[in-house]
């Protein structure tokens, strides 16, 4: 109960109905009424639920409503479908699911005509609102604690401004969605979102830039998704199996950077990941299942992230690493390996229009035969148009394809007219394009 903060227009009559309160958790408000609006400021906090006792006319059909949650003149979340019924002793309840703002509306045209009784607004401390990446109590960093203290009773709060969902083969549902670390995560239900487990960093940031806007495509049959992200102007697919969400990586949070010492080459000291507290199928979900590039510009920043080097004009994108794993009781084995430096990849077949991504939409789909189409907004440079984008070209419409789970992508328009006939590939870093000279 100390958690929650209650906004109430008779907070005498609050505290006799619940004595258990903390009294100075209990703020009296006043609403007001604006034509066909109710106004009810919050303070910006996180709010959960709003119920309005109320008296309408009976005489008239139910009505509409809209419920906005604002900060300042900005809409921050809205409920809508809702529609309010005439009553002598009404009660409207609505669940906003710890939206943020400072003020509820709700608007509709019967707003004008109702009498409210009292209102309550249930919000919670904003000292308890910290972000799960952020809170350190209901998970554990670097170190294991126990199973129930992780998972039992843990509320979960995030913000996100893009997610996704999809579903496994049990109905089992994940959202990944961009987390506050600059990375996407993810959160699982298995009863239908009534309880939720959170699984950090499935992709993490990369080189210390941020991975965004999620998108998933469900394969029911590999009982797995394709999640296509956002990463320096390019567009990435990741084949994630949901088989390696285990209940012990739950609610943990282990950020790769922390486990992971850097080498000195003129000391011949090798670079050194550490064991990780995932599980095996956890920590290759996280680090060894490449994401590989569908669709943008392979620009220079985005060639140094797949190892190339400029120094000797090379991809190397690989290097020795001290790998530590851990056994079952605890102790700790080293051995050397040749890994990626980073976990996406350009297909080596792949090849499609050199472009920038034109804005953050984009979709994809799978069909039955398992070729997966990416649409998105891109930019050519025919110089025929005065709709110029960020590459001084026309802004069109992209469509890539791949036939062989989103590890090569090949551009849809240049295929249907050129097939193959153009594809070439750089002698420098050997990387396929299109070369668009060749008639």
């Amino acid at each position: 109960l100390r958690t929650f903060l209650y906004k109430v227009t008779d907070k005498a009559g609050f505290i006799l109905k619940h004595p258990d309160v903390p009294e100075e958790n209990i703020t009296e408000i006043t609403f007001s009424k604006i034509d066909n609006k109710i106004i009810v400021p919050t303070s910006q906090t996180y709010q959960g639920r709003i119920d309005i006792e109320y008296a309408l006319d009976t005489t008239e059909e139910d009505s509409e409503i809209l419920v906005l949650l604002k900060t300042g003149e900005s809409v921050e979340g809205a409920v809508d479908g809702l529609r309010i019924n005439g009553a002598k002793s009404g009660l409207l309840r609505v669940d906003m699911r710890w939206m943020r703002g400072d003020t509820i509306e709700i608007v509709g045209p019967r707003m004008k005509d109702i009498m409210v009784k009292n209102i309550v607004v249930v919000g919670i401390d904003a000292d308890k609102a910290a972000d799960f990446l952020t809170d350190p109590s209901p998970h554990s960093i670097g170190d294991k604690v126990p199973f129930n203290d992780r998972i039992v009773q843990k509320n979960l709060l995030f913000r996100s401004t893009t997610s996704s969902i999809s579903e496994d083969r049990k109905s089992i549902l994940f959202i990944f969605f961009d987390d506050d670390d600059g990375g996407i995560s993810a959160v699982s239900s298995n009863n239908f979102g009534i309880e939720w487990h959170y699984y950090y960093g499935i992709v993490e940031p990369i080189a210390t830039d941020a991975v965004e806007f999620p998108f998933c495509v469900t394969n029911f049959k590999g009982n797995s998704c394709f999640m296509f992200f956002l990463y320096l102007g390019a567009i990435f697919c990741k084949k994630i199996s949901f088989s390696s969400f285990l209940m012990e990586d739950a609610n943990l949070i282990e950020r790769f950077d922390d486990r992971f010492i850097e080498g000195n080459e003129e000391k011949k000291i090798l670079p050194k990941e550490t064991a990780s507290i995932y599980s095996e199928r956890g920590d290759v979900l996280r680090r060894k299942t490449l994401s590989y590039m569908a669709a943008g510009e392979t620009n220079e920043s985005l060639l140094s992230v797949f190892g190339f080097d400029t120094n000797i004009g090379q991809l190397r994108p690989f290097e020795i690493r001290e790998i530590e794993t851990r056994n079952d009781d605890g102790s700790i084995n080293i051995a050397k390996s040749r890994v990626r430096k980073q976990p996406i990849v350009r297909g080596p077949r792949a090849a499609f229009t050199n472009s920038p991504i034109e804005g953050l939409f984009f979709s994809a789909y799978r069909n039955d035969k398992g070729i997966m189409r990416l649409w998105h907004m891109g930019v050519v440079d025919d110089g025929r148009s005065e709709e110029l984008g960020s590459g001084g070209g026309k802004i069109q419409l992209q469509c890539n394809y791949s036939t062989d789970d989103g590890i090569n992508w090949f551009d849809q328009w240049e295929y249907i007219a050129f097939g193959l006939n153009r594809v070439r590939f750089d002698k420098v870093s050997g990387i396929p394009f299109i070369d668009k000279g060749v008639s």
